[in-house]
């Protein structure tokens, strides 16, 4: 199943899909070179975009910006103002 990354960090991930995913299943996330694993914690529909899933990775296949920066991501900082 393909879908779209909406949100990554060190131990979670937010994908869109087009069909449900139940929660606590064992998913895998391919980026480029590296496969993310973790368990589904909520899958919400969204009438205009489709099923969010809510990933926690696994403790040991945790993101880093060092292997792989999706296109589109954007980093903010600040002072919490």
């Amino acid at each position: 199943m393909s879908g779209n990354l909406e949100e990554i960090g060190e131990d979670s991930a937010v994908v869109l899909v087009d069909f449900p995913i139940r929660c606590h299943a064992q998913i895998s996330i391919a980026c480029e070179k590296h496969n993310l694993r973790g368990v589904v914690k909520s899958c919400t529909f969204t009438n205009l975009l489709g099923y969010l899933v809510e990933i926690t990775l696994n403790v040991d296949s945790c993101w880093s910006p060092r292997w792989f920066t999706p296109k589109h991501l954007v980093a903010f900082c600040g002072n919490g103002a």
